[in-house]
């Protein structure tokens, strides 16, 4: 859902040369950078200003709680993608 709105709205903004959005998956052991890129694809997102990105999955939790408040609940040391709100 998030997808599709953002493949319809960030044309109204393509005037805004520094915007920059960043998908930042949950999920890095299914989302690879190979599966980053067949969602890409599958979407047809060509902007260059929206980047794709996974890493190490302790660090990715870690930013989602401490920077984007995304958790809706924590418990130390249990890391479960499923426990993250989508926004």
């Amino acid at each position: 859902m998030i997808t599709s709105n953002l493949i319809r709205f960030l044309p109204k903004l393509k005037n805004q040369k520094k915007l920059i959005v960043l998908s930042v998956s949950i999920n890095p052991e299914e989302d690879t950078v190979e599966e980053l890129k067949k969602y890409r694809s599958r979407y047809k997102i060509e902007q260059s200003n929206w980047i794709f990105l996974t890493g190490d999955r302790e660090q990715i939790h870690s930013l989602a709680r401490d920077q984007f408040s995304a958790d809706v609940k924590f418990i130390k040391g249990k890391y479960d993608w499923k426990d993250f709100v989508h926004t």
